[in-house]
């Protein structure tokens, strides 16, 4: 089993028919320009989820360029209804470690970004989770928004009403998870 500092490197992965499973994973060495994040609360988007499990969203057959964080319609590569998918959308969680580029977040601090259910996560694309940003309203962000800061004019406009959102909390620091759905910002199951 791959461990990082201690942690195994666990994430949530589930087939079309929806049968979840929690698998093992490794990460690549850090980069400079990038952060090692354990997950704390992780939040899955129905919509979002949906579409990519059962093969219906565009996005399955559509790669994401990694250094522009977009989809690259130029790329299509065929669907695979057998294969088992990550699932998640965004997570909260504290910083591990910190490439020696990186400038603006360092071991300890509080961060939001696109992700999964893992217990680990690790890239450029965590934002600090600023005073007075909840960690549950950081998980119910439109990732796509994710680059603006909090604070800014635009991160109310990505909380989504009447939406039910998955939430996952490792329990004591063990492989077990709760779940449970979260309603923050008035959101109400329909």
């Amino acid at each position: 089993m791959a461990t990082v500092d201690g942690t195994e490197l666990r994430q949530l992965v589930c087939n079309n028919a929806f049968e979840p499973r929690w698998e093992s994973y490794t990460l690549d060495d850090l980069g400079p320009g990038e952060v090692r994040v354990r997950s704390e609360l992780t939040a899955a988007k129905h919509g979002t989820e949906k579409g990519e499990i059962t093969g219906e969203s565009i996005y399955c057959s559509v790669p994401m360029d990694p250094d522009g964080r977009v989809f690259d319609r130029s790329r299509t590569h065929p669907y695979d209804p057998a294969a088992w998918k990550p699932v998640g959308n965004t997570t909260v969680g504290t910083v591990m470690t910190a490439g020696k580029d990186v400038e603006d977040l360092k071991e300890g601090d509080r961060v939001y970004g696109y992700g999964g259910f893992r217990t680990v996560h690790q890239g450029r694309h965590f934002k600090p989770l600023l005073p007075g940003f909840t960690e549950e309203a950081a998980c119910c962000m439109d990732p796509a928004d994710a680059n603006w800061p909090c604070g800014t004019a635009r991160p109310w406009r990505s909380i989504r009403r009447r939406s039910v959102i998955s939430a996952w909390r490792p329990a004591n620091g063990s492989n077990t998870a709760r779940t449970s759905p979260s309603r923050p910002a008035g959101a109400t199951t329909p």
